[in-house]
């Protein structure tokens, strides 16, 4: 007579089905998944509910499926990571993975060290449809490694300590002999010391008087530090205000000269065309100008940002060509641009890269009155190099190292200084930073200049 019993209920009784037919691959899965006792395997709907509970996750966590179904998983999480449960969902979507190791908390209000891995469930059309959760119990491990270190360390301590008594065995018999030694001379000199000690506490007093105005004066450049940092975050701060304040009306000025320029208003003659052109260029380079401002003060507050994307540097560097040459044009200069056919491609930030191009190109053009400006782009092993030349006054050698310095420029007289903040080759310097490259300079006085950037074609 056959048997009629049930089937066994798996341990701990974990929410699944009966043993599937051999052939439901995906029955048979869901059934491992939910009996595996070691690993608590969970899955969370897109809000991070859970819709899943494996014998593991019952027996780890204390809940039964009945009662934790449905509810929020941020319940495992100790109050003060409130926060953390919505992050890691967030850094789950980004990544496409998640994994922490951190403390987590039971139904009995016991706390357990758990590896957590976050995986994200995606649908045919790659929408996150919910989280996988696997959880695993480190606690004893992190126990015998907190103890392992508090054993090396007591054994470093003990050892550090042997030595040193070693140490100082050898010290007071050394300097055991010393003092036998020093006194038989003592005995000789006494009379010799004796006239000696008013000198030695004069000498004493005023190491002691030496030593407080040290610690006066390092008290002082601590308290200049301090207010140093504090005004050059002040400095960024108004850079910043002011920068945005000013940014606002210029480009209204900029949109209202291209309106006129279109004509939308009425006719214009060469003349007011002329001045409209002047109008406009001189907005565009104040614009630049409040740009690179923005950019040093970002970069000094350390909250400058890169957003990559797959770009095309030669297209790229003829966008940026095509934004100055206008102003090459205007000063009777050959504007040379010499990229290869072929597309160069590379991950980068392109605002930013073009930010560095059009500082060079610009300062080239600045500082040339007559000749030629070109911009090489060539492709180098994982680098994409962008070669800036002029035929302009050139840089001393000696003035070489300041050539990146904020505020500065080559030529510091009043006739020969030339227009602009001297903030582009910084900016350009830190940006090229920021994007994992380099930037090197090349001149001579009387001949010209070359300002070479290298950037990675992958991120670094």
């Amino acid at each position: 007579m056959p048997d009629a019993r049930p089937p066994a209920r798996p341990p701990g009784g974990a929410a699944h089905a009966p043993l599937p037919a051999p052939r439901d691959d995906a029955a048979l899965y869901r059934l491992l998944v939910l009996s595996v006792a070691d690993y608590a395997i969970f899955a969370l709907d897109p809000d991070g509910h859970v819709v899943t509970w494996n014998e593991g996750a019952r027996r780890l966590k204390g809940y039964e499926p009945h009662e934790i179904i449905g509810r929020h998983f941020s319940v495992f999480y100790p109050l003060s990571e409130k926060d953390k449960p919505a992050q890691e969902l967030a850094q789950a979507r980004v990544h496409g993975r998640f994994e922490d190791e951190g403390w987590r908390v039971r139904k009995d209000g016991t706390l357990f060290w758990a590896n957590v891995i976050i995986t994200p469930l995606y649908d045919e059309a790659r929408q996150v449809v919910g989280f996988a959760k696997v959880t695993r119990d480190l606690t004893e491990r992190k126990k015998a490694q907190e103890h392992l270190l508090a054993y090396s360390q007591q054994i470093a301590a003990e050892e550090a300590a042997r030595r040193a008594a070693e140490g100082h065995a050898e010290a007071l018999a050394e300097l055991n002999r010393a003092l036998e030694e020093s006194a038989k001379q003592l005995e000789e000199q006494a009379s010799e010391l004796e006239q000696q000690h008013e000198e030695a506490q004069s000498l004493a007093e005023e190491l002691e008087e030496r030593n407080a105005q040290m610690q006066a004066l390092v008290e002082e450049a601590q308290v200049a530090r301090v207010e140093a940092e504090s005004a050059n975050q002040a400095k960024s701060a108004f850079l910043a205000v002011m920068s945005h304040e000013l940014r606002t009306p210029i480009n209204a000025i900029i949109g209202y000269t291209e309106l006129i320029a279109a004509e939308v208003s009425g006719p214009l003659n060469d003349a007011q065309r002329m001045h409209l052109g002047r109008v406009r260029t001189n907005a565009r380079h104040l614009v630049s100008l409040i740009e690179n401002v923005l950019t040093l003060s970002r970069v000094e507050a350390g909250k400058e940002t890169v957003y990559r994307e797959t770009t095309d540097a030669c297209a790229l560097a003829r966008e940026s060509a095509d934004v100055l040459a206008p102003a090459a044009s205007a000063k009777g200069l050959r504007f040379v641009i010499d990229t290869p056919r072929d597309p160069c491609w590379m991950s980068t930030d392109p605002t930013r890269l073009r930010q560095v191009l059009i500082n060079l190109l610009s300062n080239a053009i600045k500082f040339t009155d007559q000749g030629e400006v070109s911009l090489e782009v060539r492709p180098q092993d994982a680098m994409v190099r962008f070669t800036v030349r002029d035929t302009g006054e050139g840089i001393a050698p000696e003035m070489l190292d300041r050539v990146y310095d904020a505020f500065w420029q080559a030529n510091q007289s009043h006739a020969n200084r030339r227009a602009g903040a001297g903030l582009g080759l910084s900016v350009a310097k830190q940006i090229v930073a920021l994007l994992g490259g380099t930037i090197a300079v090349d001149s001579e006085v009387g001949v010209g200049s070359a300002f070479s950037v290298s950037v990675p074609t992958l991120a670094p």
